[in-house]
Parts: structure tokens; C-alpha cells; sequence
């Protein structure tokens, strides 16, 4: 059986999912008449003369919205 509590936690959750779509799809949205412009590099730093066999580096950018 449900207790009240347990149905309003329900409910909460439910609401919480749905609000959220709406802010993801929301943040997915662009204006198409304004193409975005590339972004530029992360960084960009001479390295070392060194041998770098079997090496590899690898830089990511991860775009979070703020308070994620």
C-alpha cells in the first residue's frame, strides 16, 4: 500500500523530471538565422624538444551549464 508520503515523493520526483526536459530542451534550442562561431582553442603552448614515441595527449572541453 502507498502512504500519502510516499505518493507526494512520487509526485515530486515526477515533477522534477518534467521540469528538467523542459530545461534541457530549452538550453538545446538555438536561433537558426545566427550560426555560432567556432570556439576557439583551449590552450595553445609550445612543448619541449623530446622524444615522444608511443605518446599521446588528449584535451577535452566539457561545457557545464552553471550550478550542474
Amino acid at each position: 500500500m502507498m502512504t500519502r508520503r510516499d505518493a507526494f515523493g512520487s509526485f515530486a520526483l515526477f515533477a522534477e523530471l518534467l521540469a528538467s526536459a523542459g530545461r534541457a530542451e530549452a538550453q538545446t534550442q538555438t536561433p537558426s538565422s545566427s550560426p555560432q562561431a567556432p570556439r576557439p582553442p583551449v590552450f595553445k603552448h609550445e612543448l619541449p624538444n623530446v622524444t615522444m614515441d608511443d605518446w599521446e595527449v588528449t584535451v577535452s572541453y566539457v561545457d557545464y551549464p552553471p550550478g550542474r
